[in-house]
């Protein structure tokens, strides 16, 4: 994987070989699939798809025409967009010739977004409502728009930060009707004991999948305080939304130690509920965390933030390394670079808040050879019914 960076936005794109044998196929008929050419001049033969880092050659004369993604659009080459190419006497872009396609960019974004772009943007937009002085952090950069290997499914992702929010970080996966995914989360900084807002939502052609919650920091079993002061006054929403979207079946006892009383788990049936019902949870629950947020009030005692930022890194290691999209993304992407996405990006803060590691916190899936056991569950007990009451006591039916 390559990685181009172009004037056109100053954003890094990651380019996948089959990003260019896609071309090649035609996929560029795809509605999705908007054009724009990247001519160099000279590529070598070989390309090697392995740097992350902006590339700087010297090109001679043969020319590539390599898809990138902008915010979910495929761009593949383009009769209209040969004058794009790179001027060898002044090594520029011809950046008029980019221009003159950018309204027609806009314009197939709105006619083809993906599932969850809806949900993606609300967030963003209530961010900034809510949020004073929000900056964008450098891993955006980055990993700000992804083509898979496969040449068709797309990757944007965007991360944030502000004097309360150390992360906002959203994935959105666009592989047409195949697989739509936004991975969303939002961590505040270790000075407050604020959930971690948290968005999983995954569709196929035939299944939807449906994650959402405000999950907290703390056990609320054993601190019933943060259970009141964070969970009881939103326990009608969750109790409406409970009806509108049914459990959805077995959730293991592992996973279940860091879900709230409110917690969505859902399976869909129809991909209209996916607008028609969970859309409107997403942003009830969205707007009752950044409400705590605006009235959210630092502590400054030392053993608290420790604290708290232990709880942070005990829930991103988790995350990190049972999360169980690891296989689809090491499919798209290779393993290579899934690693680096996992916990540089989806779950960043996992190397860096804390010293602990996995078996440290979770010593019951420490195998005979100190290695960790790749079971979801050893524990092996699972709710298939909501395990929380209406009033939010945990009361399951095993």
């Amino acid at each position: 994987m390559e990685t181009l960076s172009c004037p056109l936005s100053q954003k890094c794109y990651h380019i996948s070989r089959g990003a260019i044998k896609s071309r090649q196929a035609g996929l560029e008929s795809r509605t999705s699939l908007v054009e724009l050419a990247i001519c160099k001049l000279g590529l070598p033969k070989r390309l090697r798809f392995s740097a992350l880092f902006p590339l700087e050659r010297s090109w001679g004369r043969m020319q590539v025409t390599v898809g990138v993604s902008v915010f979910g659009l495929s761009f593949c080459g383009s009769r209209r967009l040969q004058a794009a190419k790179k001027s060898r006497s002044n090594n520029r872009w011809d950046l008029e010739a980019i221009r003159g396609v950018r309204a027609e960019l806009s314009c197939a974004r709105a006619k083809n977004k993906g599932l969850y772009d809806d949900f993606l943007d609300f967030a963003v937009e209530k961010l900034h409502q809510h949020v004073q002085e929000i900056s964008k952090l450098p891993i955006q950069d980055e990993f700000s728009n992804m083509v898979a290997l496969d040449g068709v499914s797309l990757t944007k992702n965007c991360a944030y930060e502000s004097a309360k929010i150390r992360i906002f970080r959203a994935a959105s996966i666009d592989a047409g009707n195949a697989l739509q995914v936004l991975n969303l989360a939002i961590c505040a900084r270790p000075e407050y004991d604020l959930p971690i807002f948290c968005t999983d939502f995954v569709s196929t052609a035939s299944r939807n999948i449906i994650v959402l919650d405000l999950n907290p920091l703390h056990n609320i079993e054993q601190n019933p305080e943060y259970k009141e002061k964070y969970f009881s006054e939103l326990l009608p929403m969750a109790n409406k939304y409970a009806q509108i979207l049914p459990w959805g079946d077995k959730l293991t006892a592992e996973s279940i130690q860091f879900f709230s009383p409110i917690v969505i788990w859902s399976r869909p049936h129809q991909r209209e509920d996916i607008q028609n019902k969970v859309f409107p949870a997403f942003q009830d629950y969205l707007e009752a965390w950044l409400q705590m947020v605006d009235i959210a009030q630092p502590t400054t005692n030392p053993e608290q933030i420790s604290k708290n930022q232990e709880a942070h890194h005990r829930y991103l290691m988790w995350r990190a390394t049972k999360d169980p999209g690891r296989n689809m993304l090491a499919r798209l992407y290779g393993e290579q670079l899934c690693e680096r996405y996992i916990s540089e990006f989806m779950f960043n803060g996992v190397n860096t808040l804390g010293t602990k590691g996995f078996l440290d916190y979770f010593p019951e899936y420490n195998m005979s050879d100190g290695s960790i056991s790749k079971q979801r569950s050893v524990l092996g007990r699972s709710y298939e019914q909501r395990p929380w009451d209406s009033s939010g006591h945990f009361n399951p039916v095993l």
